[in-house]
């Protein structure tokens, strides 16, 4: 009986324990969750590192154009307070919006909007001087500018002042590239923030095919190379233009606005029209499709070459395995390079040579070759590729080469055997490096190779006018380029220019508005894009000078 107990009193403890070992459970399980937490933490990381790297992208460390300048302030605006019928006011209280120009001695300005042009250039007579580089902003009913003095010239009291960009050290400041094949979006984002504009895009976003790193472009000359290209089919023209602080990209018939100045005060317009032509037929297919200016590669040969007891295995283009009557060899391949050879031999012997492979930023070249054979094992068998033990033979040969470039083509190369320097030599030439494209090529190309050219029986049948070199990537994108080629051909491209004189009344013209490539024209029922326009202002009249065209 008293045995009896003493052993419920033993369950009893046991019951105990699988309750701590429960806790014990518990207790681990928060470890778990521990490292869970720890994995969320280390997956953001990428995300971390990519924000790095894009704002080095959009250079934001290229706000050095911070040069304190107090700019002179112009303004030509309609007064925002007008005086009470039964109220009078003195002529003092209520100024002609002339008189802000009068107060910096303006006799007058006038300034050019022109298409496939960054800036405007303006130009205003003065008899107060300004100096070179000095600032000046100002509103024109709703149209904000800002340029800096770039040239002067002065007779007697009257200086005859010249400007353009407002944002001239930055938009000559040469930047650098990491990253290609982004949407043209990416990059123009990160030019108005490098900028310190604000962004207005309206256009395709197109993927460019150039490869912009190092290729040390001002800011000018990338804006012009993603974009310049456009006026090669005219009625999809994107125009790049800064204005007040905001950066302009509008594509021809993306604009937001129509402008209808068929009522506006006008002089008779100049209309031209002609014919355009932009392709002719021939007999030949896909002369005029659009392409890229990248080079089309052959096709890597992938299949087997036999003949008796020698066969050849290639996957795209490289040799991956290969048998003789002596053994077999195999190939591995990193990337486009070279990283391992393996032979075993029918009589037992093998050799396995690593190659190994220096990156700089520009460059990589073959640094180390570890080479070990094993002898044969002469037991009077054939041995096959299956004849793993064989490559463990300890009877062998450990060879170790180094390649160090010493400058203007010349190598240095050391060899060590089982650990003992063997010898060096000189050389010239790369060692281990990609053969020149035209190699590559021409070698596919005697293996049987062929050039991907797409679907013959889509394209047009006709050589176009218009060079079909575009710099973007993408097939469907440079078959729509293809159809805009087709549908200019001959079609009249009418040009019509006109000038609208708006008269001063007491201060106050009878047209507020500057016709801007923001938007399309609407002329006696027919719409247009401006193509440009030179606005002059005097104390008593503000013409604007109207070029616009269309295709129909």
């Amino acid at each position: 009986m008293n045995f009896c107990v003493r052993r419920s009193k033993c369950l009893r403890q046991i019951s105990k324990r699988e309750q701590a070992s429960a806790d014990t459970i518990s207790r681990l399980g928060i470890d778990v969750l521990s490292m869970a937490d720890t994995s969320r933490k280390l997956g953001w990381g990428e995300p971390a590192v990519s924000h790095t790297r894009r704002q080095v992208i959009k250079f934001q460390s290229l706000f050095a154009d911070t040069s304190i300048r107090v700019p002179v302030v112009l303004a030509y605006v309609e007064p925002a307070v007008k005086p009470s019928p039964a109220k009078k006011l003195k002529a003092a209280t209520l100024p002609s919006i002339m008189d802000n120009f009068r107060e910096h001695g303006i006799r007058s300005f006038s300034m050019s909007l022109g298409e496939l042009t960054l800036s405007d250039s303006f130009q205003l007579e003065t008899v107060q001087p300004l100096n070179i580089d000095d600032s000046v902003q100002g509103q024109i009913f709703d149209y904000h500018f800002h340029f800096l003095v770039e040239e002067t010239s002065q007779r007697d009291l009257v200086q005859t002042v010249k400007g353009m960009y407002s944002k001239d050290k930055l938009l000559y400041s040469a930047i650098s590239f990491f990253v290609n094949e982004f949407g043209v979006s990416y990059y123009a984002e990160g030019i108005a923030k490098a900028l310190g504009l604000k962004l207005d895009m309206t256009c395709d976003d197109f993927i460019p095919s150039q490869n912009f790193e190092d290729s040390g472009m001002t800011y000018q000359d990338f804006i012009s190379a993603l974009f310049g290209w456009t006026a090669k089919l005219p009625q999809r023209q994107i125009n790049v233009f800064i204005r007040g602080d905001t950066l302009h990209i509008i594509q021809r018939g993306r604009e937001r606005s129509v402008v209808d100045i068929t009522d506006w005060p006008h002089s008779k317009p100049t209309i031209e029209r002609k014919l355009v032509r932009s392709i002719w037929h021939s007999t030949m297919e896909n002369a005029g499709k659009a392409h890229n200016d990248e080079d089309t590669e052959p096709k890597g040969f992938t299949g087997t070459i036999s003949l008796g007891e020698i066969s050849r295995s290639y996957s795209n283009g490289f040799l991956t395995h290969e048998t003789n009557e002596k053994g077999y060899t195999d190939y591995v391949y990193d990337g486009e390079y070279l990283s391992e050879k393996s032979t075993h031999n029918k009589d037992g012997s093998t050799s396995r040579t690593e190659y190994f492979y220096a990156k700089t930023n520009r460059d990589i070249y073959l640094f180390k070759e570890k080479e070990r054979t094993t002898e044969a094992i002469n037991d009077g068998q054939e041995h096959d590729i299956y004849d793993w033990t064989d490559w463990n033979n300890q009877n062998g040969t450990e060879r170790i080469t180094y390649h160090a470039p010493l400058g203007y083509g010349w190598y240095s190369t050391v060899v060590y055997v089982d650990g003992e320097l063997e010898g060096s030599s000189l050389s010239q030439g790369k060692p281990g490096g990609k053969a020149s494209r035209f190699t590559i090529d021409q070698s596919n190309l005697s293996l049987g190779a062929e050039y991907d050219t797409g679907d013959d029986d889509d394209g047009p049948k006709y050589e176009s006018l218009i060079d079909t070199e575009f710099p973007v990537i993408g097939e469907d994108y440079l078959w729509e380029l293809t159809k805009a080629i087709e549908w200019l051909n001959r079609k009249t491209q009418e040009t019509v220019t006109v000038e609208v004189v708006a008269n001063v009344r007491s201060g106050v013209p009878d047209v507020k508005h500057i016709v801007d490539f923001t938007e399309r024209i609407k002329f006696n029922g027919s719409e247009y894009f401006l193509v440009s326009n030179v606005v002059e202002l005097t104390p008593r009249s503000l013409r604007q000078t109207i070029k616009m065209t269309r295709w129909y």
